[in-house]
């Protein structure tokens, strides 16, 4: 029996809250947070308790508790107060007062934090999503959660039932105790396991080594691995999804070749993209799993890009790459990979089954252009049945050609491997038709920050994108992608002087300065910006490949 696929755990719900606690300077970092939730209507309740020395200095202070929330870009918009509720085996307890969070987008992914500034700032965090509404959706017209037309475009899975079972054989599963869990973490953040093609963890021989920072799963299979950081693994939610507490619940992961019928759809799938296999095709699926045997899949981790390798078994002559196939749709999209030697290193915020995939890409009217190796580079690695970078015939690329603000949503959701929602969760500005081709590029953009529309409300997706968006935009798929920014407001003035245009920057100034200094553009020329001027098909282009290259997305 093969595990079935299941439905996507919380793709595109993913409002989060930063909530940093501003409260006595304490002396350690043992403060958590329970039963946070952000409500449909957009309140705010929860708890959050300390133990140790800090209980004690929060206690004695006689204060409440004030939590600040941000939103992701680090913008304030409300305060929290929490009050003294109880004392139970070692820990003070403090409740949220409700507080609805105003006037904030559904989509924005921000996180829950706790600050210590007696530990340079040492955090404590958990990821909270905004609970849909259980009548007719977030604001479309029609019922269920996911709403319709042009509403917020959320939806939150059910579980899923068993599978059926076919014709293939169980994988053999390695269990692992909780107990043996709880003494493998115990002084260490990072715990390695080795399985054959199946593990089963339990969750309550997690649930300690989760209320900590930087902690991880090393998990070694036959056909892969798979480096799993446990703050992704959002335990009130899936509680709440099963209807089960931690102790019935169970971590499933398998890592499996891919065979019969399916592997000759991947195949063909190689095949329509004139490409050639140089591995086998795996799959990864991550379960989680009630004593009761209802399922839920835990396949997008919003912004956290979570490692994994496969081994390739021919080698490579051209350009290998790393690639998705979505059944679905018999499509194979993109992966952020790197070669070496005969392994694929590969992270994605999502689970799926994946293949190394070689294929080289010319186009005729490149020949001799500045940016042609990088071009052709990108356009060789594959999304959604398309070229990352798209020719407009199948030898021609038109380098010079503007390139619209949809365009670019789709090359930085594309090139940053995102999940792309179906098309039934789309809908955020009123501009763009839920069946348009980038509709869901562009949704999958906002929903990552990288993109937030016009004053008006407005997207504009046909209007050929200026330089100033266009660097702005590269900068947040840079910091989205894990890229530090480590520059003073001062340094990069100072590296906007050497533009004579740079007063024309209207409001992306600071993105600008980073990206120059960062060295993913050097400007329209040597000393001018060009802010509103168009950005063509080439510039945009060379920008990802740069900012994939020096993330580490690729080679």
């Amino acid at each position: 029996m093969r595990r079935a696929v299941m439905k996507k755990l919380a793709t595109v719900t993913a409002v989060m809250l930063v909530v940093s606690l501003l409260s006595p300077v304490l002396a350690l970092a043992d403060a958590y947070f329970k039963d946070v939730h952000y409500q449909a209507n957009g309140t705010v309740t929860g708890q959050v308790y300390f133990d140790g020395t800090v209980g004690t200095s929060v206690y004695a202070s006689g204060q409440p508790v004030t939590l600040s929330v941000y939103d992701n870009a680090g913008n304030y918009l409300t305060p929290v107060t929490a009050t003294y509720s109880s004392f139970g085996e070692g820990k003070y307890y403090y409740t949220f007062s409700p507080k609805a969070i105003p006037n904030y987008s559904l989509h924005n992914p921000i996180v829950i934090k706790y600050q210590n500034e007696a530990l340079n700032y040492s955090t404590v965090s958990n990821a909270v999503y905004r609970e849909a509404d259980s009548g007719s959706g977030d604001s479309g017209s029609g019922s269920g959660d996911s709403g319709s037309g042009t509403g917020s475009g959320t939806y939150t899975p059910s579980p899923s039932p068993s599978p059926t079972p076919g014709t293939e054989t169980d994988p053999e599963v390695t269990v692992i105790t909780a107990d043996d869990l709880k003494e493998a973490f115990h002084g260490s953040d990072k715990v390695t396991l080795r399985f054959g093609e199946a593990v089963e963890i339990p969750f309550a021989g997690l649930t300690e080594a989760m209320a900590r920072t930087g902690t991880m799963l090393s998990l070694t299979g036959d056909h892969g691995t798979y480096e799993l950081p446990l703050s992704v693994l959002d335990l009130p939610l899936i509680s709440r999804m099963l209807d089960t507490g931690a102790a019935g619940l169970t971590l499933s992961l398998t890592v499996t070749k891919v065979t019969g019928e399916e592997a000759e759809q991947v195949a063909a799938a190689v095949a329509k993209a004139n490409g050639t296999a140089l591995s086998d095709p795996v799959r990864f699926e991550l379960l989680a799993v009630s004593a009761d045997g209802k399922k839920l899949a835990l396949d997008n981790f919003g912004s956290t890009y979570v490692k994994r390798t496969i081994t390739m078994n021919r080698e490579a002559t051209g350009t290998p790459t790393v690639v998705q196939y979505l059944p679905a749709t018999d499509e194979l999209t993109f992966v952020p990979s790197v070669i070496n030697g005969a392994t694929a290193t590969f992270q994605r915020p999502g689970n799926s089954i994946y293949l190394v995939l070689e294929r080289n890409t010319v186009f005729a009217d490149l020949n001799g252009h500045w940016a042609e190796a990088d071009i052709e580079l990108l356009a060789s690695k594959l999304l959604n049945g398309r070229e990352i970078v798209e020719g407009t015939t199948a030898n021609s690329f038109e380098p010079n050609r503007g390139i619209t603000r949809a365009e670019f949503a789709a090359l930085l959701v594309k090139g940053l491997g995102l999940t792309v929602p179906p098309a039934t969760a789309v809908g955020e500005f009123p501009d763009v038709d839920p069946e348009a081709w980038h509709a869901v590029y562009i949704f999958a953009a906002k929903n990552a920050g990288l993109i937030e529309g016009y004053e008006d409300g407005t997207f504009r997706p046909d209007r050929f994108i200026n330089r100033e968006e266009l660097l702005a935009l590269a900068y947040r798929a840079y910091r989205f992608a894990g890229g530090q920014a480590d520059f003073t407001v001062i340094e990069l003035a100072t590296t906007l002087t050497r533009f004579e245009d740079a007063e024309d920057l209207v409001w992306a100034q600071l993105e600008t300065g980073a990206v120059v200094a960062l060295g993913l553009s050097q400007g329209a020329d040597s000393n001018k910006l060009d802010p509103a001027a168009s950005a063509n098909r080439a510039e945009a282009a060379v920008i990802l490949k740069r900012i994939l290259v020096k993330t580490g997305f690729i080679q």
